[in-house]
């Protein structure tokens, strides 16, 4: 279990989903995964945007050029 996991997934949604439900069970409850370029490119905005509608808590920060990154609590 960690304490923090870190998605730089490749853009598409596909890709993007599979590491989340690959990594995701890998997170400590109360844990924190973050994901990388949520804003700007649909695969990432998009499994947020279904992980949000679950119920998970989380929040998003600008970064330069746009990227983002969004953070979850497992």
């Amino acid at each position: 279990m960690t304490d923090i996991l870190f998605i730089d997934a490749g853009h598409t949604y596909e890709l993007v989903k599979n590491d989340v439900s690959q990594y995701q069970p890998l997170g400590s409850p109360g844990g924190l995964l973050i994901l990388h370029d949520t804003i700007q490119h649909e695969g990432p905005r998009r499994v947020v945007l279904e992980m949000f509608e679950k119920g998970l808590k989380s929040f998003t920060i600008t970064t330069s050029y746009g990227s983002g990154v969004t953070i979850f609590q497992c």
